[in-house]
């Protein structure tokens, strides 16, 4: 899923749906770009790959596509504290210093805390200076990335505006061609509420949601939105929901999907569920 903030959706009349990102040049290669902008910064600091994310944003693109894409990037992203001092430690130690003799007011009298610091350590006073915030987030050093190609990270996107909009369904129903055995399985693992209508050769399946009359809130609205890659790998598929738009609406509104009109955006990728049922 994504922030609620960055949902890109549109409503008409009692109607809502995704706006899905096509899989044209334009949106693969800024998917390409931002994934070799991760890819170029190893080894740096957090705040260096959100400055290189912000230069694209101010080259036009909506940075609501953006920064999504990069929340997923970010998703495959290892972040470590680098310090030649365990932060917190060196934080209190010139907190205690100073609570003593009082914070510098020079330049010359905190370059002295420092070099006092430096010594005690047996470090440097860059190291004093590298380690003294190096916890905090955007501070953080990349350490490992694990790549994606650009069409999947698109079609993963448009998949996460799918999970995002579901997650304040009152309700979700759906149905699909096989994968059934695959599907229940991750139902029950995941503890949804359902009731399921034999049709033909298929199954009708309605899925209570997270603002449904049980109010069961975020957890419940996140293991919905992990069925649903599941479904989504089946040759056809619908979905219908009701969803709210906002939290502070009232009017619930009518999700309608299917694999005829928008699998051709989705990934089919199931990946999205936890497999310790298997």
């Amino acid at each position: 899923m994504l922030p609620s903030n960055l949902l890109v959706a549109r409503k008409y009349r009692d109607t809502i749906y995704p706006v899905y990102a096509k899989l044209n040049d334009v949106n693969l290669v800024l998917a390409e770009r931002l994934i070799q902008a991760f890819n170029d910064h190893l080894m740096k600091r957090k705040r260096e790959v959100e400055e290189a994310i912000a230069g694209l944003e101010e080259q036009g693109y909506d940075y609501r596509f953006v920064r999504g894409l990069a929340v997923l990037l970010e998703r495959r992203c290892q972040f470590e504290v680098e310090a030649s001092v365990n932060p917190r430690t060196l934080r209190s130690r010139l907190f205690h210093v100073t609570s003593k003799e009082g914070v510098p007011s020079t330049l010359h009298e905190r370059w002295r805390l420092m070099i006092e610091e430096a010594k005690s350590h047996g470090i440097s006073i860059q190291e004093v200076e590298n380690s003294l915030y190096a916890d905090l987030d955007e501070e953080l050093v990349l350490t490992a990335f694990n790549p994606i190609d650009a069409d999947a990270l698109v079609r993963r996107y448009n998949l996460s505006l799918t999970q995002t909009l579901l997650f304040r369904s009152s309700e979700m129903e759906f149905t699909a061609s096989g994968n059934w055995q695959r599907i229940f399985r991750g139902i029950r693992w995941l503890g949804l509420i359902y009731t399921i209508q034999r049709q033909r050769e298929d199954y009708w399946v309605k899925v209570d949601g997270p603002i449904s009359l049980f109010k069961l809130g975020h957890r419940y609205g996140s293991r919905l939105a992990q069925i649903v890659p599941h479904i989504i790998a089946s040759r056809d598929w619908s979905i219908r929901a009701k969803v709210l738009r906002r939290q502070s609406d009232r009017q619930l509104l009518n999700l309608k999907l299917d694999s005829r009109k928008h699998g051709v955006f989705l990934k089919k990728d199931e990946s999205g569920i936890k497999e310790a049922y298997d």
